[in-house]
Parts: structure tokens; sequence; C-alpha cells
């Protein structure tokens, strides 16, 4: 059976995770195993392979020489412990270089297993028909969504949790759309309730956008509204979770059966047995981090988040800011659908679980294409979270890296003005991805195939960037072909946002990947290749 992945979590516990999956009608919750996996490239090869590393055959970054390769995978607690020894043997003559050790366990699990997944034959074979609720990464293989579905409508319902904090002041909302109920927490230096007729307020608001969408995409009408005002915010704390863990204890279930280890008022459980049972998802919208938000109530770790990124624009710094709050939480509450229709389909175009999705989507979806394409074609990534690539230790020994792209320099050419002649005004689109595309015509125009130099095809083993370059260039102009063929079915789509990293000019401070790859890009033109052209500089 496929797990439709909703939410890959962190826990305290490094290297352990909590994946949430829909599997059939019910939401499952199972712990996952993320090893921590990098690569030792030395010159004197190992007697024989050991339990926690094997030789492999990989293609290493800026076509450096492969010498005698192996993989390390060493649990995540194992690894932090003993990081001093590990560095310190790492640091021998005889090693060139330790490629990977920069990527993160979480983005790592999202490239091997996206957002449909299933436990592999191996690992079905060593449980025989037990269940199990503990999994290591390696026992899940991904799937395509060509072969299943993932999370469509009707198959998981959704809670809504508001929260907008300004100095002292805090407005909570949680909405429950299958029960048309809402409590309303207001967070004040004095317990002072001001708010409007909570009901009038979201029959106006509903009435007014329904004007301007359809049925489908607004929650029900006449909710039921339950308002609390407090001067303290643990007492706020213990409300919510009291809301929120009654839902939970009714709407999914661990693998072995098992309720939570929570103790809940009885009263309060009655007000939730005539709830219909079924996967549920917290969608959260908050100007605090989940973590933060999540350390104040820890019921939000039993349920699968996920996260609304939208601003939220409003003063609480005048008299009627209750009201002025109430509206913009229920004008939020109202559009809810339609961002979270907006997300699952981010979600099944990027391949990537709807409670994983990251604020700026495009940048992390590129990195998240690009680093499955090298994976794909046997390369290991460069990723690093600065603006250098991971070369294995050796950064600074390549001078590539000293010139840096001003990334303030503007593209725009415009110049307006009365002319004699006839003047055309040209709208191009996707210009930067199809100059990837057809960039293995740009040697014949510059002159380059004649000379012997070109971007992909490689005459010599020795030329040692250029065969990196290929292989990059290769598994690039893939991701762009893809995003280009999506742009003409979908002009407005996933695939528009896809493309932004190239059409901004790749080397966006927040991608992990791509930046490297332009960085690089940027210097190639020293060895006489490709980056005449101006290839993603557009």
């Amino acid at each position: 059976m496929p797990w439709q992945i909703v939410q890959i979590a962190e826990t305290a516990q490094p290297g352990l995770y909590r994946l949430w999956a829909v599997m059939g009608n019910d939401l499952h919750c199972m712990k996952l195993h993320i090893p921590r996996v990098f690569y030792v490239n030395q010159k004197v090869p190992k007697q024989e392979d050991g339990a926690n590393y094997r030789k492999v055959n990989r293609m290493l970054p800026r076509s450096n020489i492969v010498y005698f390769l192996y993989e390390y995978s060493v649990p995540e607690d194992m690894y932090q412990e003993h990081i001093n020894e590990i560095n310190a043997d790492l640091a021998a003559p005889d090693i060139e270089g330790v490629y990977e050790t920069q990527v993160p366990l979480l983005f790592r699990a999202l490239v091997q297993l996206g957002c449909v997944c299933m436990v592999n034959k191996q690992a079905l074979r060593t449980l025989a028909g037990r269940e199990a609720d503990t999994f290591e990464l390696e026992n899940l293989e991904m799937r395509s969504l060509a072969q299943f579905s993932y999370l469509e409508p009707g198959s998981i319902r959704h809670i809504y949790l508001y929260h907008h904090s300004q100095g002292h002041k805090a407005l909570f909302g949680v909405f429950i759309p299958s029960q048309r109920k809402a409590s309303i927490f207001i967070l004040d230096t004095v317990r002072s309730n001001q708010m409007p007729n909570l009901s009038t307020l979201y029959g106006v608001e509903r009435t007014a956008l329904l004007e301007k969408t359809t049925e489908d995409l607004l929650p029900p009408e006449k909710h039921t509204f339950e308002v609390r005002a407090e001067n303290d915010i643990k007492a706020i704390y213990r409300a919510l979770q009291r809301t929120l863990l009654t839902t939970s204890m009714l709407n999914y279930k661990v693998n072995n059966n098992s309720m939570l280890n929570y103790k809940v008022n009885n009263n309060s459980m009655l007000n939730y047995k005539e709830e219909r049972r079924g996967p549920t998802l917290i969608a959260v919208q908050s100007n605090w981090e989940l973590r933060r938000l999540a350390a104040g109530m820890g019921v939000l770790e039993e349920f699968p988040v996920v996260p609304v990124h939208v601003a939220d624009d409003i003063s609480y710094n005048v008299l009627d800011w209750q009201r002025h709050g109430a509206r913009r939480m229920i004008r939020h509450y109202l559009n809810l659908d339609s961002c979270l229709s907006q997300a699952f389909d981010m979600a099944r175009y990027y391949h990537l679980p709807v409670g994983n999705l990251p604020q700026d989507v495009s940048i992390f979806g590129s990195d998240l294409f690009l680093a499955r394409h090298l994976r794909k074609h046997n390369h290991l990534l460069w990723m690093s979270p600065t603006t250098r690539p991971d070369l294995g230790g050796r950064e600074a020994d390549d001078s590539r890296l000293v010139m840096e792209s001003d990334d303030r320099v503007s593209v725009e050419i415009n110049a307006p003005g009365c002319y004699s002649t006839v003047c055309v005004e040209l709208d191009l689109q996707s210009l930067a991805v199809n100059t990837i595309l057809q960039s293995q015509h740009v040697n014949d125009m510059e002159g380059g195939a004649s000379l012997g130099v070109s971007f992909d095809v490689i005459q010599q083993a020795s030329l040692g960037l250029g065969v990196w370059v290929g292989g990059w260039a290769r598994s690039y102009r893939g991701l762009a072909a893809l995003w280009r063929a999506s742009s003409l079915l979908y002009d407005h789509g996933p695939s528009s946002h896809a493309a932004q990293p190239v059409k901004k000019g790749l080397p966006a401070v927040s991608s992990n990947v791509m930046k490297v790859s332009n960085t690089t890009l940027n210097h190639i033109d020293e060895e006489g290749s490709y980056c005449s052209s101006n290839v993603m500089k557009v």
C-alpha cells in the first residue's frame, strides 16, 4: 500500500523523524531513522568493506579524481557524539576529500522519498507480515505520481490554527470546519473582550467573498464562535491543547493501535464523540516560527502540520485592535481552502510532502529537482549553506571562487523615446530556460566547436572541469526541458514558480545547490568554454 506522506518532522532525538502518512483511509505516524551519509575519497584502498562503509563509484564535484571512494552511513547521534574523532581520522594525508557532510538529513529524505513511497521488497521480507512503526530510510522507495495519487480532494480534513502576536497582545483562533466551530483566544495585559459579533462578521465576509469565488473553495457557513480573553499565554496554550488533543485521539492511528500518552479531561472528550473519524492535518498560520509555537503547545507534535505562508501586515497598536484582528483572521480562514488547494498542487508538482513546503518553494524545489537529477546520474552533491560549494574540504584551494557575481547588475534593457522608424515591442517568455535548452548550439555559433572546446562533449578525460560541467549541464538541461514543457501546458501553474530561480539569475542566496553551479559557470569562461553566452545570467 502506498504511503502518501503529509509531513516529515524533526524530533528532539538526532536522526529520528516523525513521518506522517495517509495509508488507505487512515493517518499513521511512523518513526523514521535518517542516517548521516558522507563520502570519503582515499588515495589508499581499505582492506575490505566495513559495517559502516562500502566502496562505491560516483562522480565528484568539479570532476575531482576518484581514487578509492567510500560511502559512510552512520547514525546521526553517533556522528554528533564522535564528530571530533571522525574529523581527526578524516584529516589524514591519504584522504583527498570528504563530501556531502553539509547535506541536511531532512533534505536527503525529501530527495529520496518524495511525497509518495512504499516499503521495499527486502524490508517486506524482513517484516514477514508483522506491523512496525519504525523504519530506516533505506527501507522506503519513492513512487511516481503516475502510479499513485497524492492527497486527492476529500482524502484528508484540516483544522486551521491562526496566531498573530505583537508585543503583549496576541490573537489565537482554532477553526474546525467539519464541526462549524471556532475557538478564539485574546491575549492582553487585561482580560478585555471587545470582539464584535463574530457570527455576523463571518457571514458578511463570506457573502462578499462568494461573489469572487466558488462555493467549493469556501468553508461551511454559519459557524459557532467561542471567545475567551486571557492575560496569561500559558492558559491559552492549555485550552488550545485540550481542543486539539481530543481531536487528535479520534482522528489518527499509531501502528500499534496504542493511544497517546496524554491524559484528557473526559468532559472535553464528549464534545468530539460525534466527530467523524478520518485523517486530519493542522494548517498553521503564525508570525512566529513553528518551533517556537510548538514549544508552548506540545500537542502540535501529535498532528501533521502544514504551514500557511501568508504575510499578515496588521497593527495591534490601535484602540479597536480586536475588531481589526478578528476581521483579518476571518478573511484568512475564508481563503484557507484556496491556499491549501494551491499547496497540494505545488506538492504534487515538486513531489514534496505538503507539510514540508518552504516559504520560497521555487528555490527549494529547484534545488530538490537538481539534487534528484544529479543523484540519478551517479553524481555527488555539492550542497552547502554558504556561498561556496562543498568541494570535499578544499574550497579555499579553488581560485575560481575568488570572483563573485554581482547580483545587483540590472539585466533590463529599455530605451524609451520617439523614433522615426517603426518600433516593435516583443514579449519573450521563458528566455532563461530556453537558453539552457539550446545550449548545444552555442559552440557552433561562437566558433568553439572548431577549437575542440565543447560544453557537453568532452574530447579528453584530462579536461577535468569540462567533465564535471558536462554532467551537470545534462542534468540541468533535463530540468529546463521539464519546466518548459510544463509551462506550455500550464501558463501560471507550479512550473512557472519552478522556473523563477533561472529567470532571476540562478545564484540566489537562499539556494543551497543551484547557486553553487551558477557561481562555477560564471568562471568557466577562463577555460574558454560556455560562459561567453551568459547562460543563466539573463
